[in-house]
């Protein structure tokens, strides 16, 4: 009887340790990364969010060192934008559109990388990426 209580406790502990989400830091991020931002401007400034599969939001300008992670956001929705995002298919999408103060997403997944350059004004830009520019830029500014 004493051996199965054992047995009992050790699988609610671990059970309890594989739910603990993965917390990443600036220093070890995944693989899978989203990175959006804006650049230019009079200043030539440049701002940069990477999202990542935790929903963890880290932000550096061209200004700073170090990027640092973002806190008081709704990671279970940032978590649930990033898995709606489809890599295979955005990894291939051409697009290289820079004005004087432009938005991008820079896609990586693991050694390979893919930037995206629209400005404000371009109607050409795909809708699924602006549209999950404009949702992801909604939610951190929230």
């Amino acid at each position: 009887m004493k051996s199965n209580f054992h047995i009992h406790i050790l699988l609610i502990i671990s059970w309890f340790l594989a739910c603990k989400s993965v917390s990443y830091t600036v220093d070890s991020l995944p693989e899978k990364q989203i990175i959006l931002g804006t650049e230019g401007g009079f200043s030539g400034k440049s701002t940069q969010y990477t999202l990542v599969e935790s929903g963890q939001v880290f932000k550096s300008t061209g200004f700073d060192d170090k990027a640092q992670e973002l806190k008081g956001l709704s990671k279970a929705k940032l978590k649930k934008l990033f898995k709606s995002f489809n890599f295979s298919s955005n990894m291939k999408y051409i697009h290289d559109v820079p004005g004087n103060y432009s938005n991008f997403m820079t896609i990586r997944e693991g050694d390979m990388m893919h930037k995206i350059v629209w400005t404000k004004q371009d109607s050409t830009i795909s809708k699924e990426i602006k549209d999950f520019f404009d949702i992801f830029i909604k939610q951190i500014n929230k």
